[in-house]
């Protein structure tokens, strides 16, 4: 299961980065890089295996999306990408 927790959240973080890439929306890109900078966060609670850090960082994370997120095709693929890296951390 922790690998593909790991797994999904290598997607995520690609997601990220193509929009980061490729957003002409420029309020986008301090949101790709506070996003981007949550996710190494998570990664590196992952890798210490502080799964408690890892469940309250990605709650933080879902306010984040229920406030204001990424805009266009690429913040819709980027919060599909995070809510399948949630749902595994969640039923872990």
């Amino acid at each position: 299961m922790a690998a593909e927790i790991e797994a999904a959240l290598i997607r995520y973080v690609q997601a990220l980065e193509k929009g980061a890439a490729g957003t002409h929306a420029a309020n986008d890109r301090p949101l790709f890089t506070a996003r981007l900078a949550a996710a190494a966060g998570i990664f590196a609670d992952l890798q210490l295996g502080e799964f408690a850090a890892v469940k309250r960082r990605v709650a933080q994370e879902q306010l984040a999306f229920g406030r204001s997120f990424l805009s266009g095709d690429d913040g819709d693929i980027a919060e599909k990408a995070f809510n399948e890296f949630a749902k595994l951390v969640a039923a872990r």
